[in-house]
């Protein structure tokens, strides 16, 4: 693998007389396109990827976004500030050889967070670790991935790698501090049937995070609980329990039917599964509590391309089945736990729906984008012993939107995206008594959220200065607003980067 690699990288210097020899002007145009970007499921098997765009382009640029919300949920907090940079790249060497990687480094703030200490809580909910104290959380980042595609005839194969390590943690008490792992490997095969690319592929995911909280201030400590779902949490480790470590691994494959030449019919499905245990190391690495995540989605599209204009008409479907397991134990005494039982207690199974359309109309310098959709998604979540639930229907609908020119040897892009959320049903059961007063509230607080429609609005405006060396300098600004009744949250990202 190393020797592939290493060739493939050679390759890009010595193959430079082949690849296009558009302006990069052109090519950055060219990169806005449909048909460099509707074919989504190339990103998925990387035997695929050289069908993901017809050009050559690397990227390296920084960005500053800022959050403000009136209306949030309490475990993610009020908004904050995210500083990041990144760089990318998407080769096409030679004839038979594509490249591609990403770098990315964030340092940022997330402001207000209550009941969870826990990072990537979107990954490992509801099993987070948490307190009615809080306060604001700091997280650094850093992220690399990359990969290459070879083809033998009619036949490609390709391997791609990624790798995310996080530090989360803040400053005064209680004081978490969660460093995380992630680390994935996805290989794939092609094969060249007629005008359409056959493909298969399989990943492998190792997830860990040492979650560990502090206390500088030995009086009056506020409880840490271990929540399990639904604003219930175990009674025998609330206290000073405040290590614990998440284990966790996925895995996955997924098959593709993708057209060549981009036109007619594209079919994908894909199946992963996502499986963690949370380990408390205090008591001699005692297994409390373990998710089971079954994810199947499928995709299918019908492409067409005319010498002006494309069209896409695409339907997505995904089924999620999200299942908790509790340990069951007797405490003979404060730190011997023995585990006498396992109990499945949560659920969380979602189903979503969506149909879009991709159209475009374009002259040699200029192109309109639209893409209206609509999606359903339903969603069931259950805690067994307390019974307690909250199911919701929702209807989202809206308009993504987008008109690129070439201008002044330069280039404008301008973007307006329009998202509608309308709840059609909301039903819930809380029957629990709940023994702290302010948990209830975050978890009420929260259906009732979910609850609310809302439509929200973005605008994005990028302009590419005139090239310098075969190389465009751009600016980026972007203006999101969610409107709730009564309350809006509104947030920016300022960008700034080369292009070449």
């Amino acid at each position: 693998m190393k020797h592939n690699l290493a060739l493939m990288l050679f390759a890009a210097i010595f193959c430079r007389a082949q690849q296009q020899t558009d302006s990069i002007q052109t090519k950055i145009y060219e990169n806005y396109l449909l048909r460099n970007n509707w074919l989504g499921a190339a990103y998925k098997n990387p035997a695929q990827q050289f069908l993901r765009k017809e050009i050559s382009l690397s990227s390296l640029s920084t960005s500053l976004q800022k959050t403000e919300k009136e209306r949030y949920e309490a475990q993610s907090g009020s908004g904050g500030s995210l500083f990041s940079v990144e760089t990318q790249s998407y080769l096409k060497l030679c004839s038979a050889n594509t490249v591609w990687g990403e770098a990315h480094y964030q340092n940022g703030e997330q402001k207000a967070i209550i009941w969870n200490e826990t990072a990537d809580a979107h990954l490992l909910y509801p099993y987070l670790s948490a307190d009615a104290v809080g306060g604001s959380l700091q997280n650094e980042a850093y992220s690399i991935s990359g990969g290459f595609n070879r083809a033998k005839g009619k036949t490609q194969f390709g391997l791609e790698t990624s790798y995310r390590a996080s530090n989360q943690y803040r400053k005064i008490d209680p004081r978490p501090n969660n460093i995380t792992s992630d680390f994935s490997i996805k290989g794939g095969l092609a094969r060249d049937i007629a005008r359409y690319s056959i493909g298969a592929d399989a990943f492998y995911r190792r997830y860990t995070q040492n979650n560990e909280i502090k206390f500088y201030n030995k009086i009056g400590n506020t409880a840490i609980y271990h929540l399990t779902g639904l604003g219930t949490f175990n009674n025998l480790l609330v206290g000073n329990k405040l290590e614990s470590y998440y284990d966790g691994q996925g895995y996955g494959a997924s098959l593709s039917l993708l057209p060549k030449n981009r036109q007619g019919l594209m079919l994908h499905l894909g199946y992963k599964n996502f499986s963690f245990d949370k380990v408390m190391p205090s008591f001699a690495d005692l297994t409390a509590l373990s998710i089971n995540e079954n994810h199947l989605h499928g995709e299918t599209s019908w492409l067409w391309e005319r010498k002006n204009s494309n069209f896409k008409l695409n339907l997505e479907a995904s089924i999620i089945d999200r299942a908790g397991t509790e340990g069951i134990f007797d405490n003979r005494s404060t730190n011997n736990y023995i585990t006498i039982g396992r109990l499945k207690s949560y659920l969380h199974q979602q189903q979503k729906f969506s149909l879009s359309t991709d159209i475009e109309y374009r002259t040699p310098s200029s192109a309109w984008y639209f893409m209206p959709f609509v999606a359903l998604h339903f969603s069931k979540e259950s805690y067994k012993k307390p019974m307690i639930y909250q199911d919701f229907e929702s209807l989202y609908f809206g308009l993504r939107s987008r008109y690129t020119t070439m201008l002044n040897g330069g280039l404008l892009s301008i973007s307006y995206n329009l998202n509608n959320r309308y709840g059609l049903d909301a039903r819930s059961h809380f029957g629990y008594q709940y023994p702290v007063q302010a948990l209830e509230n975050a978890v009420k607080h929260k259906f009732n959220l979910r609850s609310q429609n809302y439509w929200e609005t973005e605008t994005s405006i990028k302009y590419h200065l005139k090239p310098i060396k075969k190389q465009h300098i751009f600016a980026q600004i972007n203006f999101w607003q969610q409107y709730f009744p009564k309350a809006t949250n509104t947030g920016y990202l300022l960008g700034l980067g080369i292009e070449f």
